[in-house]
């Protein structure tokens, strides 16, 4: 039976091959042009091999795109995309479930999760790369930005942090217009910057590498 429409589709039968980054802007930027993307997740593990998620913001976008998207021949091989069986870590963060998520995991132990293999493993990836604010060493409302193209402006990188939510500032470093830095009111509205792009494609030969500033 299939699965009831999710703002997360699942995407499968993906070339393995495929550098997981790679993988990830490609996917990224086919499926944005059906609407806001709140995440996308590739992974390289043996039960995550050739499958993704994509979670977008409302499920009418997500919708569209599966019905564009079914067999689109990517790097060789025809996607098949469906609903995932449930919603994304960034979804449940969009709508305010997150939390009582997190609540119902901490009850379950571990040989009671019903989660398939390749959504729990999806869920920890996006979990390890947005660290969210939970009291976790290392996170931080300042972001280390780097990799930026050489024509970038302050103005620019402003433009597209500022998508995000709690942008309080962008400063450039003097001599080195390859990198900034970029604060948030919050660690947990850095993460959900640093989740969405890090990675991401700005230019043809520059990829933004997104982490926290060293404290």
């Amino acid at each position: 039976m299939a699965n009831l429409p999710n703002q997360t589709l699942y995407v499968n039968n993906l070339n393995d091959k495929i550098h997981k980054e790679e993988l990830r802007r490609s996917l990224y930027f086919l499926f944005s042009q059906f609407g806001p993307i709140l995440d996308v997740v590739a992974l390289k593990t043996p039960k995550m091999r050739g499958q993704a998620f994509i979670a977008f913001k409302d499920i009418t976008c997500a919708t569209n795109a599966m019905r564009a998207l079914q067999s689109f021949n990517l790097f060789g091989k025809p996607m098949k995309i469906a609903y995932a069986k449930s919603k994304s870590i960034a979804s449940m963060k969009e709508d305010g479930t997150y939390q009582r998520y997190l609540a119902k995991q901490r009850k379950k132990t571990s040989g009671r999760d019903e989660e398939e293999p390749a959504t729990k493993a999806a869920r920890t990836e996006t979990g390890r790369r947005a660290m969210d604010e939970s009291g976790d060493a290392g996170t931080n409302k300042i972001l280390y930005v780097s990799h930026l193209p050489p024509t970038a402006t302050k103005s620019d990188v402003h433009n597209l942090f500022a998508k995000f939510e709690g942008l309080v500032e962008v400063r450039m470093v003097d001599g080195r217009p390859d990198m900034c830095f970029v604060e948030y009111e919050t660690a947990r509205a850095s993460a959900v910057a640093m989740q969405n792009l890090d990675g991401f494609s700005m230019g043809e030969d520059n990829t933004l590498s997104v982490t926290y500033a060293k404290k």
